[in-house]
């Protein structure tokens, strides 16, 4: 009850206090009438007493409606203060979308930017090779016109004998035709015009020369001395391994181990090296079985030659392959260098899509330039690009067409994760870093370690089978260890 409303209570009774008090004084004097004076008190008294009461109630009720007016501005403010929280958090929500729209809108128009210049740069080439050929078309041969010396006449001297008439030799169908005779300078028998044609282009030798070692490189895959070297390819910044990528060597000797580089070329003249990428293929499935029986959830990637893919056949029977292993089918990855997905025609690109279809996954090496196309990408099958350090952090990242910050994120969206390969130091890692890249490789994180031959000619492996022997290729393994133990040494940040 609010201070006025006591304030009026109070003088109502002491109206009531003050009537009757006048009535009792008022029948003290007139004694006579003192019952009447008494009545009449007691009716000014319970006037008092009834009015006092009614503003009791009043006041009651107007505090019970203030109560009300205050709750009903307590929910009010509640809700209004509720309402500009939710104006607050759909503006939060709503501008990391808006932002990501605007980048990959702004990616988009780069790309489209990139492909016209190129188209550009094309049409020019096209059209200065036509003008050149058409020149050469019209412009006459080159005619090198001599002056000609005008004989002194010799003084006269008696008339000659005429010359005896001699049949022209008969030439047998053996013989050459003479050579014509050279011009005698002295004797002022100059040409008087000599078209002299232009020499022909000195023939070059297309074909590399012949390694040496070719006998001996091939004497190797007969008898089937390639090796199979495993490099993990980690997590950032957790450093987990994700996968493992397939390096293939060829032992010469007990000494002598040959990078792909160097035996490719020569298996590719053979017309061998599709031969040696499916048996690549085949180990890297006998390896990736491997794994799911250790528990291991990681991916074998292996790379594909240029000579072949274009090999008739070859992608189609990889698709069997993978066929006919459709428990390891999808821990496979092929690797496809980008000018040669590029160079795919209709039927070969069907090809690698039967064996993407298949379950294998699909990454893009040797990348050359950052002209990407993510959607088409992801629509034939890329899961993966690799890119080298020194690219990603050298000035080839300043000519490209978008900010190599926003890279992995436009790959992302497209379902395309990005790798960096080739990382040699912890500074190369701490660059990466800034451009959240999800997948790294190098020497900074692990070496390549060989896979013995013992475990390709175990079979499937079982659950209970201990470890996979994997040795180092400086000196044979004393002993057998597990397989993590060797390929997860990278150090946690």
């Amino acid at each position: 009850m609010s201070q006025s409303s006591k304030r009026f209570a109070l003088a109502g009774v002491s109206l009531a206090s003050l009537a009757a008090g006048v009535t009792v004084a008022w029948a003290a004097q007139n004694g006579a009438a003192i019952v009447s004076g008494l009545g009449t008190g007691g009716i000014l008294g319970a006037v008092g007493l009834a009015g006092a009461a009614g503003a009791l109630l009043l006041v009651r009720r107007m505090a019970r409606q203030a109560e009300d007016i205050r709750k009903l501005q307590t929910a009010l403010a509640a809700r209004i203060a509720t309402f500009e929280s939710r104006l607050d958090q759909v503006d939060t929500d709503a501008a990391p979308a808006l932002r990501g729209n605007v980048a990959e809108l702004t990616a988009e128009i780069g790309l489209l930017g990139g492909l016209m210049r190129d188209l550009a740069e094309t049409v020019s080439a096209h059209d200065r090779a036509i003008e050149t050929l058409n020149q050469a078309r019209l412009a006459p041969p080159t005619v090198i016109v001599q002056k000609v010396p005008v004989p002194v006449p010799a003084p006269p001297a008696a008339a000659p004998q005429p010359a005896p008439v001699t049949a022209p030799p008969v030439l047998s169908p053996a013989a050459p035709p003479p050579a014509p005779a050279a011009p005698d300078w002295a004797a002022g028998s100059w040409p008087v015009a000599d078209v002299r044609p232009a020499p022909p282009p000195p023939a070059f030798d297309r074909e590399p020369p012949e390694d040496p070692r070719t006998d001996a490189i091939l004497a190797a895959c007969m008898d089937d001395r390639a090796e199979i070297h495993l490099q993990p390819i980690v997590t950032l910044p957790q450093r987990r391994v994700r996968m493992y990528e397939c390096l293939g060597r060829l032992r010469l000797g007990e000494s002598e181990l040959m990078m792909p580089a160097e035996f490719l070329p020569v298996l590719e003249r053979r017309n061998m090296a599709a031969a040696f990428d499916e048996r690549t293929i085949r180990r890297a499935l006998v390896i990736a079985r491997h794994l799911a029986g250790r528990g291991s959830d990681a991916l074998v990637c292996c790379n594909l030659s240029r000579a072949a893919i274009i090999a008739p056949g070859f992608l189609r029977g990889i698709a069997r392959i993978l066929a006919d292993h459709p428990d390891v089918a999808g821990r496979l990855v092929v690797e496809v260098s980008q000018q040669v997905i590029r160079q795919l025609d209709a039927e070969r690109l069907g090809a690698l899509g039967e064996v993407t279809a298949a379950g294998a996954g699909l990454t893009i090496d040797h990348v050359v330039d950052f002209r990407f196309d993510p959607p088409s990408l992801a629509d034939r099958g890329v899961r993966y690009i690799k890119i080298p350090a020194r690219m990603l952090l050298g000035v080839e990242a300043h000519r490209a067409d978008i900010d190599i910050a926003d890279l992995a994120a436009l790959l992302d969206r497209a379902g395309i994760q990005l790798i960096v390969e080739q990382v040699e130091s912890e500074d190369m890692v701490r660059d990466i870093l800034d451009f959240d890249i999800p997948l790294a490789q190098g020497f900074v994180f692990a070496v390549p370690r060989l896979v013995r031959n013992d475990v390709y000619q175990a079979g499937p492996v079982q659950a209970e089978e201990p470890e996979v022997a994997v040795v180092e290729t400086t000196a044979p393994a004393a002993e057998r260890k597990p397989f993590r133990a060797f390929l997860r040494r990278a150090p946690v940040a």
